[in-house]
């Protein structure tokens, strides 16, 4: 079998000036623009994998759709940073389900839309055959523009959960055309049994009226996208609702909106905002944060069961717009809204707790695993790693593929939107893996 050699990355003297000048330009353009660009670094400069301190790491294999032509869902042995499975299906973000399924978003094409905007939900058998698909379409209404962006979520029943766009019209809120996040519950046969607009959460987030007035100029980030929905989640079994804490009831919704820097809990039945952080934080238990991806309450069983992680990206979010300039990852507990927890590191000459370079303005995720360490996404510069609780960094996995040409926005090309680990005993199929391809381990171990 060949093992692919990626090589390293700055490996003399000449690479290195050339490093330091090109960092002192890309320096210079964050001073001139800070909010657009998201520079990272990793801890070592080869790719593949460069950190496996294999006695403190979770075993388990990561599953992701990197940014490279040709590649599709993949999945790959921790321990070793080899490849064991590769189907070549596209669509972001892509999952496992219980029975060796993949579920992704299958892109597509839709004029005037970015990419992450349009696709098709499909499930695939673990061999790639296509067995479920839905289109977005609604009898007796026309086709939902996206389909499907950002997240998506199967149920218990088979039913799934649904992340859409669509264009509204909301004279009361602007007098602009709005693209609005809408969710649906579909069933297998793809009629929809529940939806709910974003719009229609309007009045119950407490917008001031300067917030209001910016909302309505489309001065946000994403311009008409207004509240830009990243990712929705079902809350588990947890000891709150156990105590009787009914906010936190089994089958609602976390619903993340970027744009307003908002983390909130949807009543399933009444469609009512129940709890919310943000897009205000007076009480500095939570300091603000900024263009969060994928908040979720710890299931039973594992370290920190009850609170809520997620990924601070940072970057620029809200109305008006707050700005940051480092990433890092949250534990709160929901309850008393206090942080528990929390991984940041080293961003852009400013010091806080950690080692490292953590910077993602966009995408990316966090997971708490059995051993109580976190696996990160550090998603723009395609960056997996995983961190103790102390903050000591004990497995990182760099992307090697970069795609051509550049894309827009500038930055890190290879980046990863979502990565899921998954334990070695999670489906059948896993028992009969074996390495088919492989970036490896990097050949140095070098700090930077």
């Amino acid at each position: 079998m060949r093992i692919l050699n990626m090589g390293l990355i700055g490996g003399n003297s000449m690479k290195r000036k050339k490093r330091i000048l090109l960092t002192g330009v890309l320096l210079g353009a964050i001073m001139v623009t800070p909010i657009h660009l998201a520079f990272s670094w990793p801890t070592i400069y080869p790719r593949g994998l460069t950190i496996c301190k294999i006695d403190r790491v979770e075993p388990g294999y990561i599953l992701f759709t990197p940014n490279a032509p040709g590649r599709g869902a993949i999945l790959i042995d921790n321990l070793t940073g080899n490849i064991v499975r590769e189907w070549k299906l596209g669509g972001k973000p892509t999952k496992l389900l219980p029975n060796g399924n993949i579920f992704l978003n299958e892109k597509e094409f839709v004029p005037g839309l970015a990419g992450n905007y349009a696709g098709d939900l499909t499930e695939f058998d673990w061999d790639g055959k296509r067995i479920w698909q839905w289109k977005g379409e609604i009898p007796g209404r026309e086709p939902v523009t996206g389909p499907i962006h950002h997240d998506f979520c199967r149920l218990r029943d088979g039913n799934t959960l649904v992340l859409t766009v669509d264009k509204v019209k909301r004279p009361d809120i602007s007098d602009k055309e709005l693209m609005d996040d809408i969710f649906y519950e579909v069933t297998p046969d793809g009629k929809v049994v529940w939806e709910l607009k974003m719009t229609d959460l309007y009045d119950q987030f407490g917008f001031t009226g300067e917030q209001k007035r910016l909302i309505s100029n489309q001065t946000g980030v994403f311009g008409p996208h207004w509240a830009r929905c990243n990712s929705l989640v079902v809350i588990p079994l947890n000891k709150w609702f156990d105590q009787g804490d009914r906010r936190f009831k089994p089958g609602n919704l976390i619903i993340s909106s970027r744009d307003l820097n908002v983390v909130c809990i949807i009543d399933r039945d009444s469609k009512k905002i129940l709890w919310k952080l943000g897009p205000d934080y007076p009480d500095g238990k939570v300091d603000q944060i900024i263009g969060q991806h994928e908040p979720y309450i710890i299931p039973k069983g594992l370290p920190g069961a009850g609170n809520m992680l997620m990924i601070d990206n940072g970057g620029e979010a809200g109305y008006p717009r707050k700005i940051r300039g480092y990433s890092r990852v949250i534990e709160v507990n929901p309850v008393n809204k206090e942080i528990v927890w929390k991984y940041e590191a080293i961003a852009w000459g400013e010091r806080v707790s950690q080692q490292g370079h953590f910077s993602s303005n966009y995408v990316g995720n966090a997971q708490r695993l059995s051993n109580g360490n976190t696996f990160i996404v550090e998603g723009w510069p395609g960056r997996l790693f995983e961190v103790t609780k102390e903050g000591e960094i004990v497995w990182e996995w760099l992307s090697p593929w970069v795609p051509e040409p550049p894309t827009s926005p500038p930055g890190p090309l290879n980046y990863i939107y979502r990565a899921y680990k998954y334990p070695r005993d999670y489906c059948a199929q896993f028992k009969d893996l074996k390495p088919v391809a492989g970036v490896g381990r990097t050949r140095s171990q070098r700090q930077y």
